[in-house]
């Protein structure tokens, strides 16, 4: 009698899950550099007898000489191109090397239904071939099971490069922490992950020849013949200047001027100049700026979003501590707290040309 035994198959691995990073990123080249030097591997060598022996990777010219760290987290308001710099440092950083793999994550932060860290852990389990049964219940054990199957990656000599998409708070991803410094963690998030000890990088809007050079390449790559790319002379320009050079407004402007294929640039200006709100008309039907705005004011507690609404009387783009308690009716103390939360916050809506208020501490 012969007795055949089959292994089971091992299970699937998602250890290439990071999404298309957009085909062009203008104008954040030294941002990408700055969060491929943050991520980088520590390389390991035997100390020169005439050098510090430190064991780090030398620094490259024009950059500092700190450390990789654990966790990397870019910051910015709805609609600046967090995602998109992350996706394309994380692609740069695998294929330079510095990740055998990636995974990664959208938490929702801002929606009426984010990820919880339990449904986060358990994707990311089952990422890392853990069967569905064998993922526990308790949270706490997920976790734990997570840093383990991380740790054994590393044990390989395999680095993962774990991406955490549209987080909105630290505490959400908190769990997701690799326990071994192989791993890197890159989070994107509308507020200051201040309390991650995460390299920081808070991302602003495009200087005015990068954002009318995303709405070349977005008319050319829909349509190489566009003439009204080569038409435009400084409309382009103007356009960029009416969207506040944030990526979002010019994403959906370049995609309406590509669903009015007879509508000139200056026409399109001229209808945003005039427009009683910029940001319920910057609108395709699939992206809008007002939505990803009210997401971000939606999360607000309610005495900051008094104090936010109040802040639109101030006459010009900046106020001080004494003015703002002054519209507030509050105390100098309890004004500071709510207007540090306020800078740190999603609604940071610092685009003069697309709103009014412009919050500032």
């Amino acid at each position: 009698m012969t007795v055949v035994m089959h292994q089971p198959a091992p299970l699937p691995t998602a250890f290439a899950s990071l999404p298309a990073a957009p085909a062009m990123l203008s104008g954040r080249e030294t941002e990408v550099a700055r969060i491929l030097w943050a991520l980088r591997p520590v390389v390991s060598r035997q100390p020169d007898p005439d050098s510090s022996g430190s064991g780090l990777a030398a620094a490259a010219p024009g950059q500092d000489a700190f450390p990789p760290v654990l966790v990397a987290s870019i910051g910015g308001l709805a609609g600046v191109g967090k995602t998109a710099l992350a996706l394309t440092a994380g692609h740069a950083a695998t294929e330079a090397g510095y990740f055998d793999g990636n995974l990664f994550i959208d938490l929702h932060g801002y929606d009426e239904s984010p990820v919880q860290g339990g449904q986060a852990l358990e994707a990311f389990l089952r990422a890392l071939g853990v069967a569905h049964d064998a993922v526990p219940e308790a949270v706490e054990e997920r976790a734990a099971l997570y840093r383990t199957e991380l740790a054994a990656l590393a044990g390989q000599g395999r680095r993962l490069l774990i991406v955490a998409d549209n987080a909105s708070s630290a505490d959400q991803v908190r769990l997701l922490l690799p326990g071994d410094g192989a791993h890197r963690l890159l989070v994107t998030s509308r507020h200051t992950l201040a309390t991650l000890n995460a390299r920081l990088l808070d991302l602003g809007v495009l200087d005015p020849q990068a954002a009318a050079a995303l709405l070349r390449h977005a008319l050319l790559t829909a349509d190489p013949t566009d003439r009204r790319v080569t038409e435009a002379g400084t409309a382009l320009e103007e356009l960029a200047s009416l969207c506040g050079c944030l990526p979002l407004a010019l994403h959906i402007s370049a995609a309406l001027l590509i669903l009015e294929p007879c509508q000139t640039v200056a026409e399109l200006n001229a209808e945003l100049a005039t427009a009683q709100s910029r940001l319920s008309f910057l609108d395709d039907g699939e992206r809008a700026v007002r939505a990803s705005f009210d997401l971000s004011y939606r999360r607000l507690p309610p005495d900051h979003a008094a104090l936010f609404r109040l802040l639109a009387l101030n006459p010009g783009p900046d106020i001080g501590l004494g003015a703002a308690a002054v519209l507030a009716d509050l105390p100098l103390p309890a004004v500071r707290i709510v207007l540090r939360s306020l800078v740190q916050a999603p609604a940071r809506l610092r685009e003069p040309a697309l709103v009014d208020a412009r919050p500032r501490a």
